[in-house]
């Protein structure tokens, strides 16, 4: 059976097409990332512009025919921080859903957390003991920790990059500074709610290119991997 995910992040937007035949591992047949930053324009407007939603629109029109035209039987599609926290991402899923026939879940920032745990663990499943999944986005920052397959505890934050470097500037006088102090209260608050876990796991785009910066020393797996669920 071959399956399409279509993953609507705050900085881009990324369809995976793979194949099974039942059994947890999947063949790649292709792929595509189109970064559109909605994320910086609904920090900046509250909503989608008109040219962001027609970008948008378009993009996932693109890779839904993409999906299409390498013979997904299905393809999942789900919605992240910026169309979340848009006054017109309710709207613009509508859209999708009216003038291209493709349905769009917009995801709470559990179901989000809650997904990213899943999709690491079964992408990494030598990792033992507890373990929380950190899945850094550019609208927020979404937390599952579990044990095994079961997420018992998830917590989102926005502590996305965009979000951030649009809120504290580092030209500013200070920026940086009020920056550090804003996510250590954050990731305080998350401590004590998440509770102990033996290891750390980032997923996303993000995490890969800090994984490159410090030499691949940090494990991440892609969100995409909703598809082996």
């Amino acid at each position: 059976m071959k399956l399409a995910a279509l993953d609507l992040g705050s900085n881009s937007f990324h369809l995976l097409v793979a194949e099974t035949e039942g059994s947890s591992e999947l063949r790649k047949l292709g792929s595509r990332k189109q970064v559109l930053r909605l994320g910086a324009v609904v920090q900046e407007h509250g909503q989608l512009s008109p040219r962001a939603f027609e970008r948008a629109f378009d993009s996932v029109a693109r890779l839904a025919s993409m999906a299409r035209g390498l013979g997904a039987e299905k393809l999942i599609t789900v919605a992240t921080s910026a169309l979340r926290d848009a006054r017109n991402g309710v709207a613009f899923c509508a859209a999708c859903q009216q003038l291209l026939g493709v349905e769009i879940e917009l995801l709470s920032g559990d179901d989000e957390a809650r997904l990213a745990y899943l999709g690491a663990r079964s992408a990494l499943r030598l990792t033992a003991g507890r373990v929380l999944v950190a899945d850094v986005g550019g609208g927020s920052l979404e937390l599952g920790a579990g044990d095994g397959e079961t997420c018992d505890n998830v917590l989102s934050l926005p502590l996305g990059f965009l979000r951030l470097g649009h809120a504290f500037p580092l030209g500013d006088p200070g920026g940086a500074r009020r920056l550090t102090r804003y996510v250590q209260l954050e990731c305080e608050r998350a401590r004590w709610q998440l509770g102990r876990f033996d290891t750390l796991l980032l997923s996303g785009g993000t995490a890969r290119a800090l994984g490159k910066l410090f030499g691949g020393g940090i494990a991440s797996a892609s969100t995409s991997q909703l598809l082996q669920l």
